[in-house]
C-alpha cells in the first residue's frame, strides 16, 4: 500500500511539474504581421529617449524599425538618434553597424509583455557619444556589445493593430574615452551604471498598412 502511494506521490508531482512547464511555455510572446515581410517602425517624441551617464543625461529623438519575414521569437532592431543633447550640450548619437534584439517577450497578463533586451555590433562597433555635436567634442562616450539589466514593456494593441514599447535598462556598461574642459561627466574610464530610459511608451506601426501585435 506504501509503495503504491509512493507511486502515485511521484505521478502526481510528475504532472504537476509538466503543467508548470507547460503553462511557462505558453506565457511567452510571438512578435508577428498580418502578412511578410512587415517592417515595425517608430518616432520617439524629441528628448524622450535618455542614456544617463555619471548622472548626466544624454536626452534624443529615435527613429526605430525591424524587419520581420514571418512570425519570430526576437525582433531585431535598428535606432537611429537625433536631436540629442548631453547635458546643455548639442551632442550626436551614432549607432553605426550596431542593433538591438527585442528577445522573446514573456507575458506578464493579457496583450502585456516584458522582453530582455541584446545590443550587438559587428566587430570592433560600438554606439558613440559625442558632444558638442558642432564643434570639435570634449565628451565621448562609447557603448559597446552587450546584454545589460532589465528590458521593455510590450503592450499589443490588438483592435488597433500596433504596439507600445518602452525600455527602462540599467547596468549599462560604457567607456569614457575623452572628458575636456566643459563636459559635465566626472572623468575617463569605465562606468558599469549607465542607462537608458524611454519617458513615454513609443508605438510602433506597419510601413504596409498590415497589423502588427505579439501574441502568445
Amino acid at each position: 500500500m506504501s509503495r503504491t502511494l509512493g507511486i502515485l506521490s511521484t505521478l502526481a508531482a510528475v504532472l504537476a511539474l509538466s503543467a508548470v512547464m507547460a503553462s511557462a511555455a505558453s506565457a511567452l510572446g510571438t512578435f508577428t504581421a498580418g502578412k511578410y515581410p512587415t517592417t515595425w517602425t517608430a518616432v520617439s517624441a524629441l528628448g524622450n529617449d535618455t542614456f544617463t551617464v555619471d548622472g548626466v543625461p544624454v536626452n534624443c529623438q529615435a527613429h526605430s524599425e525591424g524587419t520581420l519575414h514571418g512570425p519570430s521569437s526576437h525582433l531585431l532592431v535598428t535606432v537611429n538618434y537625433t536631436n540629442c543633447k548631453l547635458g546643455a550640450l548639442g551632442a550626436s548619437v551614432a549607432t553605426s553597424s550596431c542593433q538591438y534584439t527585442f528577445e522573446t517577450p514573456a507575458k506578464v497578463k493579457v496583450d502585456h509583455y516584458t522582453a530582455p533586451v541584446q545590443m550587438a555590433c559587428v566587430a570592433g562597433g560600438s554606439i558613440t557619444i559625442k558632444a558638442p555635436a558642432a564643434t570639435g567634442e570634449t565628451c565621448h562616450i562609447a557603448v559597446t556589445p552587450q546584454t545589460p539589466v532589465g528590458g521593455v514593456t510590450i503592450v499589443d494593441n490588438t483592435p488597433a493593430g500596433d504596439v507600445t514599447v518602452q525600455a527602462n535598462i540599467a547596468g549599462i556598461h560604457v567607456h569614457i574615452i575623452k572628458d575636456s574642459f566643459g563636459c559635465p561627466l566626472a572623468g575617463t574610464g569605465t562606468r558599469t551604471n549607465a542607462a537608458y530610459s524611454q519617458k513615454e511608451p513609443v508605438t510602433y506601426d506597419s510601413t504596409n498598412g498590415e497589423p502588427i501585435s505579439v501574441s502568445g
